[in-house]
């Protein structure tokens, strides 16, 4: 009991000796409003204006502006309209400050539930180990001197191939879409357990962006499909 007084539990009442005073809530103080400087301004209006300028590109060139400024697709969509035969796969990797992973998009297969979530697949990755290998086996295959780039190829292919591997052992195409310090790494170049390089086994495609491919295939599909319509006398 004496503890649970002195912790403030099961106390009713202050005791005559010592009269409770009235509890009064800090007055809180009102946050200053940090003012922008002259730079921050700036960057913002520059900002307003990009965006409003793009939005006016795809007013009056909608394709030109889809290609060169392409809104984000969700990964359905892109299989639908990239991963279209069996024998391909789209690798898309995230190497950023905090986090690394591979998004590996696959056919979507014959007769599947609606549900069926398999042809995405979700591997993360060491971001800060990818970085520092990916740049020094780029600087490794920069250097006609050096001897050891197959080495570092093998060790970088263990970390962003590797994990992926058994989900394209019957692939024989691949579009690649890199990110961060891998955008100066060939892929052709990795090297597997077999001592074999990547360009051996795969036909390899790359791209800025999923939905910069996304965007790409669907207007060539368009196309050819324009093509064979016939023509009206």
């Amino acid at each position: 009991f004496v503890f649970a007084t002195a912790l403030g539990f099961g106390q009713t009442s202050a005791p005559a000796s010592a009269p409770a005073a009235p509890a009064t809530a800090p007055e809180a103080k009102p946050e200053a409003k940090k003012e922008k400087s002259p730079y921050e301004e700036e960057l913002l209006q520059k900002e307003k204006d990009y965006e409003q300028l793009i939005d006016e590109l795809r007013k009056v060139a909608p394709k030109y502006a889809n290609l060169q400024f392409p809104q984000p697709k969700g990964p359905e969509e892109v299989r639908d309209i990239v991963v279209t035969d069996e024998n391909s796969a789209l690798v898309s990797y995230l190497v950023g400050e905090k986090i690394g992973a591979i998004f590996v998009i696959l056919p979507k297969k014959p007769g599947a539930a609606k549900d069926d979530a398999s042809w995405l697949q979700v591997v993360k990755i060491d971001h800060e180990k990818v970085t520092a290998l990916a740049k020094d086996f780029h600087k490794s295959l920069s250097n006609p001197l050096s001897l050891d780039y197959k080495a570092k190829g093998r060790a970088l292919y263990d970390l962003i191939f590797a994990p992926i591997e058994p989900l394209l052992k019957d692939k024989t195409n691949i579009y690649i879409a890199p990110d961060g310090a891998l955008f100066y790494v060939p892929f052709e170049a990795l090297v597997d357990a077999k001592g074999k390089y990547l360009i051996d086994r795969f036909s390899i495609t790359y791209t800025p962006s999923a939905s910069v491919l996304a965007e790409i295939s669907g207007r060539q599909a368009q196309t050819r499909s324009e093509a064979v319509k016939p023509r009206v006398a």
